[in-house]
């Protein structure tokens, strides 16, 4: 496991980018991190449960 920067993403069509304020490891995180996923392309992000606030709204974004 490697921690790091990204760059900043720019959302696609039906997509939102959130700003994040906040986020968290869950246990499943931890336990995917250790042995990967074969379904995950990389470099994979952990910690998708996320606080924050919409930054931008990707083309037919109809709700949020």
């Amino acid at each position: 496991m490697q921690v790091g920067n990204s760059k900043k993403s720019v959302p696609g069509e039906g997509e939102v980018l959130v700003q994040v304020h906040a986020t968290a490891l869950n246990p499943v995180d931890y336990k995917t991190a250790t042995g990967g996923n074969p379904s995950w392309s990389y470099p994979h992000i952990l910690g998708l449960d996320v606080a924050g606030v919409v930054e931008e709204v990707g083309a037919n974004v109809t709700d949020i």
